[in-house]
């Protein structure tokens, strides 16, 4: 197995208590295999099996998804790595260090995961859950919304497709003519409208709340509406 001839190999340990799994199940190795394995320990984000496939096709290797799949799945049965699978994205491995924890902020526009680290954000949760008089056995928090570089400015609209369920928006434009909006007005949604997202799995059909009323909407038409996120309230 390949590693970091260039001076001390941040993955060392997960290496060796690999190899140690190995021999203890008396797992061969192949060269597919291993070449899985070090671009996942090389890996410095979460990796999906389609961006470990085009690491493996820039180093020569063309291997199919479902071989890759089946090797990083290998390692979260051994606990060396855990799967996430974020809303509307395509399932992400991880290295998993036992002991640690982290959160993620996910960018809905560009797919980017950011860990969340904050020993503050640890603490309250802790608190929060003795004062309820509840032992909480595990937890994650995502937080939805736009990376730095796609944010752009506070006042960028974005398409309605784009926002995550949960979020809250302000309707400022359409795009398209007056049958769009003739349709819009028909179903009740005006310029204007603050809309919450009830459902959105970035395919099929949305569910929006405007006040009390529900609404379902096509990605299509989804994707001509420009909204607005709602700003958050400022701090005292």
């Amino acid at each position: 197995m390949a590693h970091n001839r260039g001076g001390r190999d941040p993955n060392a340990n997960l290496r060796r208590q690999l190899a140690h799994v190995f021999a203890r199940e008396g797992l061969a190795h192949s060269e597919e295999l291993d070449a899985v394995i070090d671009v996942f320990l090389a890996a410095d984000r979460h990796l999906s099996v389609t961006e470990a496939k085009e690491a493996l096709e820039r180093r020569g290797l063309h291997l199919d998804a479902e071989a890759i799949r089946d090797a990083l799945d290998l390692l979260v049965s051994y606990g060396l790595a855990t799967k996430r699978t974020f809303e509307s994205a395509e399932p992400r491995y991880e290295h998993l260090h036992v002991g640690e924890h982290h959160d993620h902020f996910i960018c809905t526009r560009c797919g980017k995961i950011m860990e969340l680290r904050s020993d503050e954000i640890e603490t309250l949760q802790n608190d929060l859950s003795q004062s309820m008089g509840f032992r909480p056995l595990s937890h994650k928090l995502e937080l939805y919304g736009l990376c730095g570089d796609c944010c752009g400015p506070p006042s960028e609209l974005i398409p309605l497709a784009m926002v995550p369920t949960g979020a809250s928006v302000e309707l400022v434009d359409v795009r398209g003519g007056f049958g769009v909006r003739h349709h819009l007005q028909r179903m009740g949604l005006r310029i204007g409208d603050q809309v919450n997202v009830v459902h959105n799995q970035g395919f099929g059909h949305m569910i929006l709340a405007v006040g009390d009323t529900r609404l379902v909407l096509g990605q299509r038409m989804a994707e001509k509406l420009l909204v607005r996120a709602e700003e958050p309230p400022e701090e005292d």
